[in-house]
């Protein structure tokens, strides 16, 4: 087994507690120079930090790029959100999603009303069907009207 001392501690140790690095080892050990990349680590946070102009205690959302507070990339459960999305983006996102939802099911709905009035002008049709699609059409209406209703709710809450 090879050994190799470490440029800090002075203490001899197997390479295994050496990182590699282009074919050789790092002259600390592992243990040596965790710290110290802590400690760099640290500082280059800092630094990026302060060229921001961020405070301490404040976030930049992804989405908008403004400068919040951390409360603001929080959730329910108080834990901060790793995506960088603030509160207010995050909900407007999923408000977004909802109405195209909604509307994406009033377009499937007014297509089946067609498709069924269709059937029912249709003079070939037997009674049973045209009767069947009277009944669908109805359903459809009304599912067509609580989704008018649903989209107005939403985009009235996303005012």
């Amino acid at each position: 087994m090879n050994y190799k001392t470490c440029s800090k501690c002075g203490i001899t140790k197997p390479v295994s507690e050496f990182t590699a690095l282009r074919g050789a080892y790092r002259p600390e050990c592992n243990e040596c120079r965790r710290p110290a990349a802590s400690d760099s680590q640290q500082k280059a946070r800092l630094k990026k930090r302060r060229d921001s102009g961020l405070l301490d205690d404040e976030m930049r959302c992804v989405r908008c790029g403004e400068a919040k507070p951390r409360g603001e990339f929080t959730n329910p459960a108080g834990n901060l959100r790793r995506n960088g999305v603030c509160l207010f983006c995050s909900s407007k996102a999923e408000l977004d999603r909802l109405i195209k939802n909604a509307e994406s099911r009033l377009a499937r709905n007014l297509a089946a009303v067609q498709k069924y009035q269709a059937v029912i002008d249709d003079e070939t049709q037997t009674p049973k069907r045209r009767g069947t699609a009277k009944s669908n059409l109805k359903v459809s209406q009304a599912k067509i009207e609580a989704i008018k209703l649903e989209l107005a709710e939403l985009r009235k809450s996303g005012v």
